[in-house]
């Protein structure tokens, strides 16, 4: 009789454990997630960054290349490139040209502000989780040992 009784606490106890050990394991394996997640979304931050950098210096440089066609036309035809109308064409080009560049570099930063909302969602989300399981553990054990 007394050996069912020490065998039903020693169950117990090992069930109690288990649920502990699970829920410790779920908490790394969620922050393990969480963190690999984080460093992924920082990467593609960084890439969206430079990405936009090199979007804007390639606008940048197109429209310096049209500009000087744009001259280059106005010259050939007799026009003075800089002066009357023919100056106003290259000015509203230019401001149109940067306007395209720092669209470029506002569209990489509101990438790379998304990714790193995601990454620092994704960790507060694991630790949640985490909590939860560990709190779920002790609960799953209490109830084993009772």
């Amino acid at each position: 009789m007394w050996v069912a009784a020490i065998l039903a606490i020693i169950a117990g106890v090992v069930s109690a454990a288990g649920a502990l050990y699970q829920g410790q394991q779920t908490k790394k394996a969620a922050n393990y997630q969480a963190n690999a997640n984080a460093a992924l979304n920082k990467m593609n931050a960084d890439t969206a960054q430079q990405q936009a950098a090199f979007d804007a210096e390639q606008t940048r440089l197109k429209n310096k290349r049209m500009l000087g066609a744009q001259r280059a036309a106005y010259s050939a035809s007799g026009l003075d490139p800089d002066s009357g109308s023919a100056l106003e064409v290259q000015q509203d080009s230019a401001t149109e040209g940067e306007l395209e560049a720092l669209t470029a570099i506002y569209t990489g930063r509101s990438s790379a502000n998304a990714s790193n909302a995601r990454a620092r969602f994704g960790l507060v989300q694991a630790k949640m989780e985490g909590n939860a399981a560990v709190t779920g553990s002790y609960i799953s054990a209490g109830g084993s040992l009772l």
